[in-house]
């Protein structure tokens, strides 16, 4: 269901279920046997990704308004991947902000961070890292644990959280009629190379824009309720949705099949409404014949 970027699990479900003995999901995904909505539920429960007023648990962070009406949620710190002058960007495991329990101290995106770094650097011993993120993060304790760890970093910082410093320091850039275009300053332990800076500021716009916009609006549904549970069925839905997302990144930087039929389509969602619809039309062999087909030209309307 995540992988064809389908909203709705019940009615993903519907479609499917009348022609249970042979259909896409068995042929191309290898399910053999497909359980009902309450069923599914019940098997996997074991940026924000949930949200409620109704409905929350134990590690469910909690906002109280200002009229004392407290929204539940579940929130992701997600680290990826991004090179310079490449438009894909690759989800690496995430950090889930969650609390431990309906009391004491909540947890926050900072203290995931500090969390997710010792992670990131034994799951990657041998891979050069600069780590970029916004101003929340230019701050001595998280930077302590990057330089612990011996990560490089380019590290936002703004006005209003470093007020000293900004009375010291300030960058901007004007065009040819002395209007200010461009205000910015960054917190980094890198030799100052303004052409090689200037890189690694946009690839975390990069990872913003391809990443988590990309998931959010265009396609993956990622802000959408899939469903909370009891236990862990959120976290599930937010991986499931993860890696659906992995996978595509890594065909459109490896899969020539893959490049050539997403080619055909301006729009990432026109392609996989597409897709979604060939499923409901048309009875595949295998993914590699989705796309050989979706690549070969239209076949001629019936004649009889």
């Amino acid at each position: 269901m995540f992988y064809l970027q389908d909203p709705s699990l019940l009615e993903f479900q519907r479609r499917f279920q009348d022609s249970i003995q042979r259909n896409n999901l068995s042929t191309v995904f290898g399910v053999k046997d497909i359980p009902d909505d309450s069923q599914l539920r019940e098997i996997i429960d074991g940026t924000e990704y949930f949200g409620s007023e109704k409905i929350g648990c134990m590690k469910c962070l909690r906002k109280k308004s200002r009229y004392g009406e407290v929204r539940y949620s579940h929130q992701i710190l997600q680290a990826t991947v991004m090179a310079p002058g490449k438009r894909q960007v690759i989800p690496l495991g995430p950090e889930f902000i969650s609390n431990k329990s309906m009391g004491g101290v909540q947890d926050c995106e900072l203290e995931a961070g500090k969390r997710l770094i010792p992670k990131l650097r034994s799951a990657h011993r041998q891979l050069s890292m600069v780590i970029v993120g916004d101003s929340l993060y230019s701050k001595q304790p998280f930077i302590k644990v990057l330089k612990e760890q011996k990560m490089h970093f380019i590290l936002g910082a703004k006005p209003k959280d470093h007020k000293s410093l900004m009375e010291d320091i300030e960058f901007q850039i004007y065009n040819t009629e002395g209007k200010r275009t461009y205000h910015n300053s960054w917190v980094t332990d890198l030799e100052v190379n303004v052409r090689d800076l200037v890189k690694g500021g946009r690839a975390r716009w990069k990872i913003e824009n391809e990443g988590f916009n990309t998931l959010k609006n265009h396609g993956y549904h990622l802000e959408h309720n899939f469903g909370h549970g009891t236990k862990n069925l959120s976290e599930a839905f937010f991986m499931l949705n993860l890696l659906s997302f992995f996978v595509h990144q890594i065909l459109e930087l490896t899969d020539l099949l893959y490049q050539s039929c997403r080619a055909g389509f301006s729009a990432r969602k026109e392609f996989w409404n597409v897709i979604r619809a060939s499923f409901r039309l048309l009875l595949f062999d295998s993914w590699a014949q989705v796309l050989i087909r979706m690549n070969s030209p239209p076949l001629p309307a019936f004649q009889g």
